[in-house]
C-alpha cells in the first residue's frame, strides 16, 4: 500500500493566523507580549499576526496569551477571542454590554 506524502508541508511546521481586528493599532504591543511567552518568530503585517510555531506551540495556549492581553489592555469588556482551526480572530462584543448584563 502507498500512501501519499505532501512534500510541501512539513508536518512539524504550523502556521497559526490571528487577525486582530479592531485593535490593530495595539499590534505592535501584541507582538512584543507574545514575543516574551512563545519561543517560535512570528510576523506582522496591517491587522495579522502569522505564527510559523513548532508542534509544541498550541491554538488554545496562544488563545489564552490572547485573553490576557486584551484583560490586561482593559478591553475585555469589549473584545473576545474567537478559535477557527488554525485562526485566532479577536471580535468586538455586539452590543457593548458587560459579561453581568449578558448574563442576566
Amino acid at each position: 500500500m502507498i500512501i501519499p506524502t505532501h512534500a510541501s508541508r512539513n508536518p512539524t511546521t504550523v502556521l497559526v493566523k490571528i487577525v486582530l481586528g479592531k485593535i490593530k493599532e495595539h499590534a505592535q504591543e501584541l507582538s512584543s507580549f507574545l514575543e516574551k511567552r512563545v519561543p517560535s518568530g512570528h510576523n506582522v503585517s496591517g491587522d495579522e499576526i502569522v505564527f510559523e510555531a513548532d508542534s509544541e506551540v498550541k491554538t488554545r495556549t496562544l488563545k489564552t496569551y490572547l485573553k490576557r492581553f486584551i484583560h490586561n489592555m482593559k478591553l475585555g469588556e469589549r473584545f473576545r477571542v474567537r478559535v477557527a482551526k488554525d485562526t485566532l480572530e479577536i471580535v468586538e462584543v455586539k452590543g457593548g454590554e458587560s459579561r453581568e448584563e449578558a448574563s442576566s
